[in-house]
């Protein structure tokens, strides 16, 4: 579930990605809770997109070992796209060979400059250190070096957020503004009032891939 304030604004990641995708026909599962499509239902699913979480992909939780191994029978038994976004990325990556953890540098928050000359809006700790064997990077940032990637036309995976706005970011760090100094706070609140990120052309570029009608996971 998104924080708090984006939750009482926004509404949650269900309705979040449903303004983002307007096209699409989203179906929300909460594999938090437990809810995963039955494996003998998964080829009705034209495409899953996996959002963003406040767990780790490396968290040692029933959820996350199962969702762990439900994606790596969608892997192995299909040939469904998957697009991770954030958490979605990590645990795409964790599931099938890449390696999680948190960031030595830290946070990385508000609008974020990538190698591929794009920016994105970012909240996250934990990073994509190894992705899976195959997988190519095509993008990074000065704190994270695997920011994009995709993967034999299958995964689309993104370490930052096309479907945050700034005023999502704004109340997400406004909210967690007590775990960061106040250099760190007031800096991501500059960026966010004066840099503008590319949300269409990401958002674009993930309708592209898709091509078609696609499910949410």
């Amino acid at each position: 579930m998104p924080a708090e304030p984006v939750l009482l604004k926004e509404g949650d990641y269900d309705k979040i990605f449903k303004d983002t995708f307007k096209d699409l026909n989203l179906v929300p599962f909460q594999v938090f809770k437990g809810e995963l499509p039955a494996q003998d239902s998964v080829r009705e699913y034209d495409a899953f997109i996996i959002t963003g979480s406040s767990a780790s992909a490396y968290d040692d939780v029933e959820w996350i070992k199962s969702f762990i191994e439900f994606l790596k029978k969608v892997h192995f038994s299909t040939e469904i796209k998957v697009v991770g976004i954030c958490f979605g990325f990590q645990i795409l990556a964790q599931a099938l060979g890449g390696v999680v953890v948190k960031n030595e540098l830290g946070w990385e928050v508000g609008p974020t400059s990538l190698s591929n000359g794009m920016m994105i809006q970012s909240m996250h700790q934990d990073i994509v250190q190894a992705l899976p064997v195959g997988w190519n990077n095509l993008a990074g940032s000065d704190l994270c070096r695997n920011q994009f990637s995709i993967f034999k036309k299958r995964y689309f995976c993104l370490q930052g957020h096309p479907e945050y706005t700034r005023e999502i970011v704004t109340s997400i760090t406004q909210f967690r503004k007590d775990i960061w100094s106040l250099e760190f706070y007031d800096s991501v609140l500059e960026k966010l009032s004066t840099v503008k990120v590319d949300s269409k052309p990401w958002i674009k570029m993930i309708m592209d891939f898709l091509s078609s009608e696609a499910r949410v996971i």
